[in-house]
């Protein structure tokens, strides 16, 4: 069932195009004129559990009515998880596409059904169409899904001149597509779809539903690489990353940034933009033809999104790499186009200290205490074993716990695996003598990571997890081995001696930074995005 209680049929195609039913002004329609082009499909082992989060296609970057992010598929070389692209089927029907999900989803193949022929063969011809009429958007695309479907019915005048369009294909009381380009592929898919062959080298769509009767869709796959209708299509990919030691070079030890805005724009203008994933990942798939295909891809200073970070980035961060790069596809996919940031640290500080960056941050000794607390199982004032008068916990030891769990699958391994004694070998971290400026690193890393677990960071997680990524980052390369620095599964207290490779005014800045961090606390709240 979907969340939030909306429930749905709907479709899912794996890397080419998926399809999803219901986009709004709902009209009844009987549960047997519902189902009745799904009844001769055959499920698909593997992929009768499956979840789905909807958004709108351009949100994701793609060109496409929907973008649908597909889990929880096994057993099966059709149904594919990961994000790709979706389409409305059922033109009368709502569903809700800003990141809401949808689980327990059954698919169904359409191979060899001769009522959806007309369908797959305009999703097989879809980028030959586009290519040759580089203004053909999505919205022509899938007003002509709607024409070709038999059930439900949609008869474009009609629909028109009743005033029953779907409101995103409005704007200002007229069509935001053409109704002329619509009306020319309808006639063209319907004079010659009967070419389209079954066969193991030829598209067709898979559908999926839930156990109720309200929306239906499907997919196309080109995971075939011999399949001759996906010749032509390739991806760009790379990595948005925080470059600590800022040698222009993603290495192993420096994380990605999230949600920044990454464009690409074809040799006709045409733009699209992605948000970069949790660990900084950007992947787009274009359709080159067999010939050589320019693209340019560009991290934006400012973009139309008021949630990315893009601002952000470049307000605290300063590109070390081209944030702009131009490049060819001939004949195969195109990878490690990164782009790297590093931390304005002066200007950052400044803004914790004035105040333009809100925090609620805590001190290490504030950690400290929580942890002999918790190690001690002491909830009463004034009792311990330090000979101290240490406070009551603020923080229980089940939370405490979850934090130091969620630090240890941070970003990197390094520099914090705590072992079977968590709470003991926190405490022995944040209780370090800072006699050394390793020493220093670790205990402000650790107390910034568990302000922004604890959600006592900035208020903004994108801001809050690239400052972690460049504090690991910097920590995890003062370690000469992948043992050192990590607190060791059977130890209980014993800190591995770190030897330091990283300059000395490097790792200084960086405890400089985290230090103003983790003591500027006032009230949180307060970096912007867009």
């Amino acid at each position: 069932m979907k969340v939030r209680g909306i429930f749905a049929f709907m479709a899912l195609i794996i890397s080419a195009t998926i399809f999803i039913t219901a986009c709004e002004s709902s009209v009844d329609a009987g549960f047997e004129e519902s189902i009745a082009p799904y009844l001769e499909l055959e499920a698909i082992e593997g992929a009768n559990n499956t979840t789905i989060t909807i958004r709108r296609g351009t949100s994701a970057g793609m060109d496409s009515y929907f973008a649908f992010d597909i889990s929880n598929v096994s057993g099966n070389s059709t149904v594919s998880e990961g994000l790709t692209e979706g389409w409305c089927m059922e033109w009368q029907k709502p569903i809700q596409s800003n990141g809401d999900t949808h689980v327990g989803i059954e698919a169904f193949s359409t191979y060899g059904s001769e009522e959806w022929k007309p369908v797959n063969y305009l999703m097989s011809i879809k980028n030959k169409l586009q290519r040759e009429d580089p203004t053909l958007t999505y919205r022509e695309i899938q007003v002509s899904l709607w024409s070709l479907i038999e059930n439900p019915k949609f008869d474009l005048d009609q629909v028109l001149a009743d005033g029953r369009m779907p409101s995103d294909m409005m704007t200002d009381g007229q069509p935001n597509f053409s109704i002329e380009k619509v009306k020319s592929i309808v006639n063209h898919v319907r004079s010659n779809y009967t070419s389209y062959t079954y066969s193991e080298n030829a598209p067709y769509l898979v559908y999926a539903r839930t156990d109720d009767s309200s929306q239906n869709g499907g997919f196309l796959t080109c995971d075939n690489p011999d399949t001759e209708f996906c010749e032509g299509f390739y991806t760009i990919s790379g990595n948005v990353f925080i470059d600590a030691n800022e040698d222009k070079v993603k290495n192993t030890l420096e994380s990605g940034a999230q949600n920044v805005t990454v464009s690409i724009t074809d040799s006709h203008g045409n733009r699209i933009g992605q948000t970069t994933s949790s660990t900084g990942d950007y992947s787009f798939a274009v359709y080159t033809g067999e010939t050589d295909t320019e693209y340019t891809i560009e991290v934006l200073e400012m973009t139309d999104d008021p949630d990315d970070f893009n601002e952000g980035l470049f307000t605290n961060y300063t590109p070390t790499t081209p944030i702009v790069t131009t490049v060819t596809i001939s004949s195969e996919n195109i990878s490690d186009i990164n782009f790297g940031f590093s931390p304005q640290i002066e200007k950052m500080i400044e803004q914790f200290e004035d105040e333009t960056i809100l925090l609620d941050t805590k001190s290490p000794e504030f950690w400290r205490k929580q942890m002999l607390l918790a190690r001690n199982s002491v909830r009463v004032p004034g009792r311990g074993n330090t000979g101290r008068d240490i406070p009551a916990m603020e923080i229980s030891s089940e939370e405490l716990f979850s934090y130091l769990i969620e630090i240890e699958n941070l970003l990197l391994e390094k520099p914090f695996q705590f072992g079977a004694n968590r709470f003991q070998a926190a405490f022995d971290i944040l209780n370090l003598p800072e006699n050394s400026i390793d020493n220093r690193l670790l205990i402000e890393l650790l107390t910034a990571e568990l302000n922004i677990v604890s959600g006592r960071g900035s208020g903004n997680p994108d801001f809050d997890l690239a400052l972690i990524a460049f504090g690991e980052s910097v920590a995890a390369e003062l370690f000469t081995s992948p043992e050192d620095g990590i607190l060791r599964p059977n130890s209980v207290s014993e800190i591995l001696k770190i030897t330091s490779v990283a300059s000395l005014s490097s790792t200084e800045d960086t405890v400089n930074l985290l230090s103003s961090f983790n003591r500027s606390g006032t009230g949180g709240g307060g970096v912007g995005t867009n």
